[in-house]
């Protein structure tokens, strides 16, 4: 904060003392190219003066000290604004990492439940495998006691010739029908004398002819044999 004479004509101040200096020296010009004001010839001794009395009034200082405080203000602004933007940078990194961490627990607990599922499946795979293995060797060895008790190849013809004998509701088809349920009843004897049994040979021998449209089906079941436990 100073006052600046040039060339005995021409002054500077701060803006704050305009008005003042107006008021002192009313016939004085500003110079835009300069940025000066110019006093009248004459006014040296006068403009010294008016310098001297602002600097003595303490204005000056005054003015400086409000300077300052308002720049500290503004400093203390820029500083809290610093602050709180910093508060809110740690805000969004705490937050991120909160979710990292989340994201970590969820992945690691999707994991556990995924080794856990795998597990499951191999474990059921293993069973549905040895459950496989077992009923193949079970089937292994029924057909090795089928094959010196019936023949599968007959069994077969039977059921397509009660199929045959649907065809039409005659006497003859009918007891055609009967002579091969028979010929199977006969052999279920015979295999349940050596453990066998079959579900589809038990419906063939129940079927009615007089119910072809309940029965029909029956006749199509797929021939399988097990241990009668």
């Amino acid at each position: 904060m100073k006052i600046i004479i040039h060339d005995d004509q021409y002054i500077s101040f701060p803006f704050e003392l305009k008005d003042a200096f107006r008021e002192a020296f009313p016939n004085a010009k500003w110079n835009p190219t300069r940025r000066e004001w110019k006093v009248v010839k004459g006014a040296k001794q006068r403009l010294k003066d008016w310098v001297k009395e602002v600097e003595a009034s303490g204005l000056l200082q005054e003015m400086l000290d409000q300077e300052t405080a308002r720049l500290s203000e503004e400093e203390v602004l820029r500083l809290q604004i610093r602050l709180s933007k910093l508060k809110y940078d740690i805000t969004v990194e705490e937050d991120a990492a909160e979710r990292a961490a989340e994201a970590k627990t969820r992945a690691e607990q999707l994991k556990e439940q995924l080794a856990g599922l795998e597990q499951q499946l191999r474990t059921r795979k293993e069973a549905r495998s040895q459950a496989e293995a077992k009923k193949a060797k079970a089937k292994a060895e029924v057909m090795v006691i089928l094959q010196d008790v019936a023949d599968v190849d007959e069994i077969e013809c039977l059921r397509m010739g009660m199929k045959s004998d649907w065809r039409s509701i005659k006497a003859v088809n009918k007891d055609r029908f009967e002579e091969k349920q028979n010929r199977l009843r006969e052999i279920r004897d015979d295999l349940e004398t050596v453990g066998l049994y079959s579900e589809a040979l038990s419906r063939a021998i129940s079927a009615n002819y007089n119910r072809r449209d309940r029965d029909l089906p029956d006749l199509s079941v797929e021939l399988e044999f097990e241990l009668d436990e």
